[in-house]
This record gives structure tokens, sequence and C-alpha cells, in this order.
């Protein structure tokens, strides 16, 4: 009979508009090796809750849906998930984000160990566009191409693992973590944990790859960032954390083309021919990075959650297929 005590790990997943939005992912999440020992966690709204397909949910051995009033970001939802899991890791996902067969199972193998956060590969999964390859290696170039399991400097945000308990132990802080993976992760290396790359596995992460989008979604998550890392700075610090940020694109362009390590990955990533649109992204997140710093984040989250929650949005019309159930595909085309 099936218990509580066989969930080792569980997928927090955020549910904000129509149930075919999730559909595909949950179709990766049922072809897992470890699936019984898999807890899935949809945590959405009253709204949601009425659009899921329960026959889909009822695949999963065991599952649980967390109903909130609204989920404002992302951070919200998948810090509620967190609380409400039972598996001693919790994994966060994403709708637009495609884990291998193995992905549950080789992030459990690797956090036998000591290491508070794994994350695996990422591949990009819609690289037809410069616009994403653009916004990919912005993104993700730290994981991309990685043939040997290492330790990282930081696990992917919102597609990396964590022992429960330790993300428990934020407290009231939780969601503050989870608006910035990056800088949680930050916080963790400094107080001692340590952070793992699992290369024996890997998830398609399709990017956004309309323009527009693109550059609001760079200048938002710069602002974000920029304005959470510089919480506690006094305003002198501020001031020269922001006037410098012109200084940020050429240095992260630089540091794109080190970490893709190889020519082949170079050609792979698209690398030379999104040049251009990558300096345009590098330099609205340097520029947001700049007025976060000295003017704070303001109202920003719920702008960039629209990016992060309703990626159909954000891509051009010849990929949303990509985004959708094989099932959902025919059912259009009908």
């Amino acid at each position: 009979m099936a218990g509580l005590a066989d969930i080792e790990i569980s997928v927090v997943l955020n549910l904000v508009g129509e149930f075919a939005a999730i559909r595909k992912i949950l179709r990766h999440l049922r072809a897992q090796t470890a699936l019984d020992r898999m807890q899935l966690v949809v945590v959405t709204s009253s709204g949601g809750q009425q659009r899921l397909d329960r026959e889909v949910i009822a695949g999963f051995r065991f599952s649980k849906i967390v109903v909130l009033e609204s989920i404002p970001t992302g951070a919200v939802g998948w810090a509620a998930g967190v609380r409400a899991a039972d598996g001693r890791i919790v994994v966060l996902a994403e709708d637009h984000s495609y884990p291998e067969a193995n992905w549950a199972e080789r992030l459990l193998v690797a956090h036998r160990g000591e290491w508070a956060v794994v994350g695996p590969r990422i591949e990009n999964g819609n690289p037809g566009t410069l616009t994403s390859c653009a916004n990919f290696l912005m993104c993700f170039v730290e994981w991309f191409g990685v043939s040997e399991s290492k330790e990282a400097r930081r696990g992917a945000g919102h597609n990396s693992s964590y022992k429960r308990e330790l993300l428990l132990e934020l407290g009231a802080d939780l969601v503050e973590g989870l608006l910035s993976e990056g800088l949680l992760h930050d916080q963790l290396v400094q107080g001692g944990h340590r952070i793992y790359l699992e290369a024996g596995t890997s998830t398609q992460h399709l990017n956004i790859s309309k323009s527009g989008a693109f550059v609001r979604q760079s200048y938002l998550g710069g602002r974000i960032f920029g304005g959470m890392r510089a919480e506690s700075f006094p305003f002198w610090k501020r001031c020269l954390y922001g006037g410098g940020f012109w200084l940020v694109p050429p240095l992260r362009l630089k540091r794109i083309f080190d970490r893709l390590g190889s020519a082949a990955n170079r050609k792979e990533a698209r690398f030379y021919p999104a040049i251009p649109l990558l300096l345009l992204g590098l330099f609205c997140h340097a520029y947001g990075e700049a007025i976060g710093s000295i003017w704070g984040t303001g109202d920003v989250f719920a702008k960039y959650t629209y990016f992060e929650l309703k990626r159909i949005e954000s891509v051009v019309p010849g990929e949303r297929k990509l985004l959708l159930d094989v099932d959902d595909v025919a059912a259009q085309g009908r």
C-alpha cells in the first residue's frame, strides 16, 4: 500500500492559466523512471482548480493540489508548494521546461551526497530563432554543453532541486529567496552549503523568442536582480553599482563566450549570429540592474511573472505548438 514514506522527491509546478499549459510537462513527469517515488504538487488558484484535468492528475501515484487565493509571482506558488510537499527533496518545475526520463532519478542519486542544491544540464528547446538563443545564453549558459558532473557556483533558476528542510529554514523569507534564486544560491554558498551540476540528465527549456518580450524581460530581470542585491547597500554604494552599468554588457558577453568552452558549443548555441541580440539583451539587463540598484525593485515582480508563467504568449506563433502536448496540438488542428 502506497504511503507518504515512499515519497522521495516532490515536483512543484504552478498553474495560472488553462490546463493545456501544463499538460506537456505532466506527460514528461509521468515518464520518469522514479515515478513511483515522486510526488506531483500543483499550485493553482480557485479558478485554476476548476480547470484541472483530474484524469491526468490521477496518473500520478502521489499528487497534491494546493489552492491559493492568487499567485502574484511564481515564487509565491513555489513557496506554497515547498511547504505542502512531502518529499525530502523538492524540485521547482516550469510549464516550459521538459525533463528527460531519468531526471528525477539522477537528482535523487546526487542528493545522497552533501549537496544542498542539485540542478540538471539545460538545453535550448527552441533554438530556431536567434532571439531564443540570446535569451537562453543570457539565462542558462552556465548549465549548457556540460559533459561531466561537478560542483557549481549556482543552479539554474526555477529548474533546481533542494533538500526541503533547507528551504523551510528560510521561514517567512522563503518567497523572497525564490524571487531570485541566483542570489539565494550565493547566500547558501556563503553559508557553507554546496551546489552540484548533474550532467547525467537534462531538461529542454523553451525560451522567449518574441523580440519585444525579450527586451522587456531582460530589463525587468535586471531590475529585480539589481534591486534585491543592493537592498542593504548605503545609497552611495547603490549609485556606484548603478553608475557602472555600461561596463557590464561586454564583460558578460566575454563570460558567455568563455563558459561555452568549445567551438562546438558556440556553434550549437548559435553564439556568433546571436551577438547583436545578446548585446541588446545584456544592455537592457544591465540598465535594469542600474535602476534597481539605485531606486529598488519597484512594482516589477508581477510584470516579470507574466513572462515566467505565461510563456506561450512570449514565443513567436510558429513555436507555440512546442509548448503544447501532442493531443492539444491535434485538437487545435481539427
